[in-house]
């Protein structure tokens, strides 16, 4: 048991919980549970719109009404709360520009931090109107720390923003998954995917082109022509572009080896990943990955591309080099599932609870030496 004064600020979290899974979404219902074990007081306020959730144990999530009532529902949240570290998470800005003057101008003696977890950023800021440009701009330079996920993104707030170094907090976007892969909460339909085939590969994000899914299809196409049995699942949610994520399903229609899911639960995911023979990760930009971190915690070798900071053991690609994929693809297969790491950092969101004690956070619950369980 640990005590704080009751002067300490509570942790409010800014964003989203699963469903959807999705890095983010898993991010924050990870920090939150990880937050309440460590004994900080901590809330999750969901601003993507009316859905079901998966509960998390021992935190209290408010979901902000859609429309028109939105604005007013954060409104209240915010103002009850004008001591809180307010931690809001964003991938590329554009759900934050509407709310970001509520954040700021409901502080009341409480501090604002935001983490940036795509590096999509830089590209989609450089592609937004004046307004919007200049409002995010803003919006950013008023934070009282920014967390930063990737050097890419570091660069984007100190040369693009004029963001201080010392405001910019290096961090990792996993956080540690406790959750231990559970065979039977596999989604039936991938079940008999993995029963059909000797070999299944995986990957996960949104339906846009940052994913790269044509070159995890043609990874598992090169497996094939090397005359293995490789079936690949392509967990796919979230928002999409419609004409890249056309092209996409067309060319999964015309190979019955290729399967399109939908978003999974958690626990699901978890034992796609553990049943799967490698996942891949083929991105042109990323915040690190939350499922690399995941795979490689349940035994399941991970591919990636080299554009973030990746989890220990990640077998590490060049962008946009197929054949180094291919090869890596292959030496994977060869070694075989190394043993599982259920947290292969010694504590990855050290600074951010470094960053939370700074800025007047502080342990006032009673909390456990071990990682609560995760819904």
């Amino acid at each position: 048991m640990t005590s704080a004064s009751s002067s300490a600020r509570p942790i409010l979290l800014i964003g989203g919980v699963p469903a959807p899974v999705g890095g983010v979404t898993q991010h924050v219902a990870q920090l939150a549970s990880e937050a309440v074990r460590r004994g900080y007081c901590c809330e999750v306020i969901d601003v993507l719109g009316p859905r079901p959730i998966q509960p998390l144990p021992g935190v209290t999530v408010h979901l902000v009404p859609g429309g028109a009532a939105r604005v007013t529902g954060l409104l209240r949240l915010l103002l009850a709360r004008p001591q809180a570290i307010r931690h809001y998470h964003i991938s590329e800005g554009d759900r934050f520009i509407p709310i970001s003057p509520l954040l700021l101008l409901t502080k009341r003696g409480g501090a604002d931090i935001c983490t940036i977890h795509s590096g999509a950023i830089s590209s989609r800021y450089e592609s937004m109107n004046g307004i919007k440009k200049a409002v995010l701009a803003w919006s950013l330079r008023q934070m009282t720390r920014i967390v930063s996920l990737t050097p890419h993104i570091t660069d984007f707030l100190q040369n693009r923003i004029g963001i201080p170094a010392g405001r910019i907090v290096p961090a990792s976007s996993f956080v540690g998954s406790a959750a231990q892969p559970d065979p039977a909460a596999l989604d039936p339909g991938l079940r008999s995917i993995r029963e059909s085939a000797d070999s299944i590969f995986v990957t996960s994000g949104y339906m846009q082109a940052l994913y790269r899914y044509e070159d995890f299809i043609a990874s598992v196409e090169h497996a094939r022509s090397n005359g293995r049995d490789v079936h690949g699942v392509i967990v796919a949610y979230g928002t999409s572009d419609p004409e890249y994520w056309s092209r996409i399903v067309q060319a999964v229609s015309e190979r019955p080896f290729l399967h399109i899911a939908g978003p999974q639960r958690h626990e699901s995911f978890l034992a796609l990943l553990a049943a799967a023979d490698l996942y891949i990760r083929p991105t042109s930009s990323d915040s690190c990955g939350v499922a690399v971190h995941e795979a490689i915690a349940v035994g399941t070798p991970a591919v990636a591309t080299d554009v973030c900071l990746r989890a220990a053991g990640t077998i590490l690609v060049p962008y946009g080099n197929r054949d180094a994929l291919f090869e890596a693809v292959s030496a994977a297969l060869a070694a075989g599932r190394p043993d599982p790491a259920v947290n292969p950092d010694s504590d990855p969101a050290a600074p951010v609870f470094r960053m939370y004690l700074q800025l007047g956070a502080a342990p006032s619950l009673p909390t456990s030496n071990s990682p609560q369980p995760r819904q």
